[in-house]
């Protein structure tokens, strides 16, 4: 499968994207696992929900800094990139699972939004760069079904470790998974194809020219209320099924199902678009 062709085709082109499903599953589930339980982690670090909450706000803030590494990736790779995101995907869960206040669970938050900050944007760059011009809009969705299969298979399994073992075990098996990802990214998944001339232009004058670009300013303003939207969903859809209903983690992660359910709906119907 290992290969440094620049366009995958054919069946390796389907086994390249159902890798990059599994690999970002592990990111998705990073991200999600603790939206639905947010009370259950709070209680856990001893912590009200309204400061767990700002924790979340510094893992999103660290995002500002994906255009760095998107510079960095385009002059050394994406695939080496994002393993160095995954391992801080890996040492981030693993701090927060043994962490006892918020002083250290800060610190884990902001190694989890460092390796958002590299793994969301290059992801998406590497499986543009291996995969047609002609397919490329359906293989960057197919990708994407991986955020409702996470909800759909794995915040279910959370919800029962959750209540099986502690709020600390699905950290510990997600920083194992991260590992995983990693393994499965250099063994098994193509060499990146190209990289940027040495001589390319420095990101000061990339991000000048994107900031003058009214096409590019409206995409980021788009995308930036669509994310608060998203973002206050989740934050408080699990703690309202909690605290108003009585739910426990096995129940919440029974609805996180239906949620995915209909996340994958829309997925499909996009990638189908």
């Amino acid at each position: 499968m290992k290969t440094a062709s620049a366009r995958l085709t054919g069946q390796a082109l389907r086994e390249f994207l159902i890798l990059a499903i599994m690999v970002r599953l592990v990111r998705d589930v990073g991200i999600r696992m603790m939206y639905p339980y947010l009370p259950t982690y709070a209680r856990g670090l001893g912590l009200s929900l309204s400061i767990f909450g700002a924790l979340f706000a510094v893992r999103t803030t660290i995002l500002v800094l994906s255009p760095f590494f998107g510079h960095l990736a385009d002059r050394t790779g994406a695939r080496r990139w994002l393993m160095v995101g995954y391992g801080l995907l890996a040492v981030g869960m693993g701090l927060f699972s043994f962490s006892q206040g918020a002083i250290l669970a800060a610190v884990a938050f902001v190694i989890m939004g460092l390796s958002d900050a590299i793994i969301t944007p290059l992801m998406q760059a590497y499986v543009s760069e291996h995969s047609p011009a002609r397919v490329r809009g359906r293989a960057l969705a197919t990708v994407e079904y991986s955020w409702s299969l996470s909800g759909i298979f794995l915040l279910p399994l959370v919800g029962w470790l959750i209540a099986a073992f502690n709020w600390r075990a699905p950290l510990q098996f997600e920083a194992a998974a991260a590992l995983i990802a990693i393994l499965i990214l250099r063994w098994r998944m193509p060499d990146d194809a190209r990289v940027a001339p040495a001589n390319s232009p420095n990101i000061g004058p990339q991000m000048r020219d994107i900031l003058k670009d009214r096409s590019a300013l409206a995409a980021v303003l788009v995308n930036a209320t669509a994310f608060i939207a998203v973002e206050t969903f989740f934050l408080v859809w699990g703690a309202h099924l909690e605290l108003n209903y009585a739910q426990n983690p096995v129940w919440v992660g029974r609805v996180a199902l239906l949620v995915g359910l209909a996340e994958l709906g829309g997925a499909v119907l996009s990638s189908l678009i």
